[in-house]
C-alpha cells in the first residue's frame, strides 16, 4: 500500500513456509525494489504486526525497523514499525 512518500508493508506466509527465512527475504526484496523505483520517491516504510506475532516483530527489527507505535486495528492489538529510506528526506 503506497501513500505518497510512505509505503505500508503487509505480508503473510502459509504455515509450511514459516521459520525458513522467507519472510525476511521477501520483505528485503520488496523494500529494495520500492526504494529504487525512481517514480515512487519512498521516504519511509511502515510495517504493522499483530502484537502476539513474535516472529514477524523479529523480522522487522532485524531489517532495521523501529517500533514507533502501539494501536488497535480492527480491535486487534498491533505494533507499528517504521524505517526511513536511506538517502531520502
Amino acid at each position: 500500500e503506497l501513500d505518497e512518500a510512505q509505503a505500508v508493508i503487509n505480508y503473510s506466509l502459509a504455515a509450511p513456509a514459516r521459520g525458513q527465512g522467507f519472510g525476511k527475504k521477501m520483505l528485503s526484496i520488496a523494500m529494495d525494489a520500492l526504494a529504487e523505483e525512481p517514480d515512487l520517491h519512498i521516504e519511509a516504510f511502515f510495517g504493522i504486526v499483530k502484537k502476539e506475532n513474535t516472529p514477524s516483530k523479529k523480522i522487522f527489527e532485524r531489517l532495521g525497523f523501529e517500533l514507533t507505535e502501539e494501536k488497535l486495528i480492527r480491535e486487534v492489538p498491533c505494533f507499528v514499525y517504521t524505517k526511513q529510506v536511506e538517502g531520502r528526506r
